[in-house]
């Protein structure tokens, strides 16, 4: 279950790192708080909405593929953490 979760969480941050952006700027490329994407990075949040990975996966340049993958983690942590 950690395994899974670390992954979303490092995708989400691998993405972030590799586009050069800040987590201020990522936030307002995505219309998302700096709180959300700090938390979601840290783990904080445990079943992040699809609509919020979406929509950092818009602001972040994701590949569908990429952004597949991504929601595909997620939703994987969400069913091992039941």
């Amino acid at each position: 279950m950690r395994q899974l979760r670390n992954s979303a969480q490092q995708l989400l941050r691998e993405a972030r790192w590799q586009t050069g952006l800040t987590q201020q700027e990522l936030a307002e490329r995505s219309g998302l708080s700096i709180r959300t994407i700090s938390d979601i990075e840290r783990g904080h949040v445990l079943c992040p909405r699809a609509v919020t990975l979406r929509m950092l996966a818009r602001a972040l340049g994701l590949t569908d593929t990429k952004t597949r993958e991504l929601l595909l983690v997620a939703r994987e942590a969400a069913g091992a953490g039941r």
